[in-house]
């Protein structure tokens, strides 16, 4: 999920950190940056709470504009 991977970026996280700070696993958050597992709403949801300012943001990283889930064409 190249979006994902862009947003920790912006904010100057490491995988490792930006797992710990949004409180899941780090095995989880490499599988959902890498497209090995999809998001779910819990992970969002501590998206959003952790960064709140970012609502919209976050939001289109999971639901594009072009209808595609998780930022993937298919």
């Amino acid at each position: 999920m190249k979006h994902l991977k862009d947003y920790r970026a912006k904010k100057s996280f490491s995988q490792t950190k930006f797992a710990k700070y949004l409180g899941v696993s780090l095995s989880y958050y490499i599988k959902v940056e890498n497209g090995f597992a999809q998001p779910g709403k819990g992970f969002i949801d501590k998206l959003l709470k952790a960064f709140p300012d970012d609502y919209f943001e976050i939001l289109s990283i999971f639901y594009p504009e072009d209808g595609s889930i998780g930022g993937d064409k298919k």
